[in-house]
């Protein structure tokens, strides 16, 4: 009778297949690995991508409130300074 560490192989099986190998390179660049595993991690960092996104807009809005600052305003435009070359857009309109 064979020993089973998984409920739905044998200790045996798994030897075979590679699982219970010392050299875990060889198991993730196996092709049937790779394929669940380029998806599994691309879902990963987008979700973390995601959450940290979430946080970051998060944290400024409130760093905008502390500061008296409405965070749905639109930002006022800096008027030009004084002395300095007006911009290509300015010939263009004129």
């Amino acid at each position: 009778m064979t020993e089973t560490v998984c409920a739905f192989l044998p200790q045996q099986n798994l030897k075979e297949t590679g699982f219970m190998s010392s050299n875990w390179l060889q198991v993730l660049t196996k092709p049937d690995v790779v394929v669940f595993a380029i998806p599994i991690i691309a879902i990963l960092v987008g979700g973390i991508l995601g959450i940290t996104y979430l946080v970051m807009s998060h944290r400024e809005r409130m760093a905008m409130i502390q500061h008296g600052i409405h965070p749905d305003y639109p930002p006022e435009e800096e008027p030009e300074a004084v002395g300095s070359e007006p911009s290509p857009e300015s010939y263009a309109s004129g």
